[in-house]
């Protein structure tokens, strides 16, 4: 059985927040050493309403950078298979 978490601010004053960008929530983690942040409410940053941890941050990247892949070659991809 895994210990209980402690309290969200327990082990960093530091937040990210619903409307914030991933790229900020990453530098944040990035910056303070975090593997996980708390989203805070703007309107009352006392209170998480969850969290974001930095493998699923790096994971929505992998994701969108596969997509990006499949969806358009570019021209040089189509130059190369070009018969000769």
């Amino acid at each position: 059985m895994e210990p209980p978490l402690g309290p969200p601010a327990a082990t960093s004053d530091v937040v990210t927040y619903p409307d914030e960008l991933l790229d900020t929530a990453m530098s944040k983690l990035l910056e303070h050493e975090l593997e996980r942040l708390p989203v805070a409410s703007r309107d009352d940053p006392t209170r998480v309403v969850g969290y974001v941890e930095r493998s699923a941050i790096l994971a929505a990247w992998v994701q969108l950078t596969r997509e990006e892949h499949a969806i358009e070659e570019g021209w040089l991809g189509r130059l190369r298979r070009a018969p000769r």
